[in-house]
């Protein structure tokens, strides 16, 4: 959001432009929802879920807000900024779930070992 804001105002242009900062804004877009997610620690695929479609429904209300004025309407419709808006909407989502799959596998990987040193002893 913020790279559209700075691209409706051509502030971005000034700075970078093309497909390294497309790349970039979705880099660091990801990166924050990520740091958000981990930093309320969700730890279910429902609750991830609700603060993904939450976050980007904020996103697309400050869009509303900053970007419309400047640039109208279809703006919102673009190719970068809906690959935004899922972004924020499924990067919750993925971090809980790889979670989950980390947490079971390890709890695996830590019963085996028992097993084989519980076995080792007898």
């Amino acid at each position: 959001m913020l790279w559209a804001f700075m691209s409706a105002y051509g502030i971005a242009s000034i700075i970078a432009f093309g497909q390294t900062a497309t790349i970039l804004s979705f880099a660091t877009t990801a990166a924050v929802v990520l740091a958000a997610t981990r930093h309320l620690r969700a730890t279910s695929l429902y609750e991830a879920l609700l603060y993904g479609i939450g976050w980007a429904m904020v996103h697309i209300l400050l869009d509303l807000i900053f970007i419309t004025p400047a640039a109208g309407t279809a703006a919102l419709f673009t190719q970068s900024l809906l690959i935004s808006y899922g972004i924020v909407l499924a990067t919750p989502f993925f971090y809980v779930f790889v979670s989950l799959v980390h947490t079971r596998n390890a709890k695996t990987i830590s019963s085996t070992q028992s097993e084989i040193v519980v076995g080792d002893k007898a």
